[in-house]
């Protein structure tokens, strides 16, 4: 009898030690500051731009069921902490014609990819990080707004798909839309309505002065 105690007590051991090896991923109490990816102003544009564009995964089509314009359709296709068991990144992942965004579209670059990773990674978390916006520096093209653009238009503005028979993929383009079809005023969304661009919803609103911003002061490359 005491050796069947000692055997049940050991055993109870053994699952208590392994219960608490088991614990949640940890989060820190101040995400932003711990360099965690901003979903509203990293992943959902982005994702917005290249998968939720109209006929796709926007709140009209929601080709197969899917709807990625927004936090909770994303996030019903992922799998906190683990990327490899997310549907999205399956999606993005895929080398046929199952691929998101379909061809002849792009795929989205190795660094795109990674940042998505990153923050299923990290939770998945619905974040907003952006607290201040310095417009008091001089821009560049290729530092500020390249970037912005890439990632809030250029899945609908590309050489493949040409929205509106406009593409945002370049300097000259950029430069070009501004001066022809009224970039400036198209992302405004206190002036464009319900003409906004990128339709999933505006732009940050640092995004949008910094993007002005460098219009005022001579549009540098």
């Amino acid at each position: 009898m005491v050796r069947s105690i000692t055997n049940m007590s050991f055993g109870l051991l053994v699952v208590l030690s392994a219960m608490s090896c088991e614990q949640d991923p940890y989060m820190p109490d101040d995400p932003c500051a711990a360099g965690f990816v901003d979903f509203q102003n990293e992943i959902q544009p982005l994702i917005a731009s290249r998968c939720a564009m109209s006929g796709c995964h926007d709140a009209g089509t929601r080709a197969e069921g899917v709807q990625l314009d927004n936090y909770s359709g994303i996030r019903d296709e992922v799998k906190p902490f683990d990327p490899s068991d997310s549907d999205l990144m399956e999606a993005i992942n895929d080398g046929g014609d199952e691929r998101m965004p379909p061809p002849p579209n792009p795929p989205l670059s190795a660094s795109e990819k990674a940042l998505i990773t990153l923050w299923i990674e990290q939770g998945a978390q619905n974040l907003n990080c952006e607290t201040s916006c310095d417009t008091l520096q001089t821009l560049s093209f290729a530092v500020d707004i390249a970037p912005l653009v890439q990632t809030n238009c250029v899945g609908c503005h590309n050489a493949n798909l040409q929205s509106g028979y406009l593409r945002l993929d370049s300097y000259a383009d950029v430069s070009a839309a501004i001066d022809q079809n009224g970039l400036l005023f198209r992302i405004d969304p206190a002036v464009a309505g319900a003409g906004i661009m990128p339709p999933s919803g505006a732009m940050s609103g640092c995004a949008i002065a910094k993007i002005k911003l460098w219009d005022q002061q001579g549009r540098q490359p």
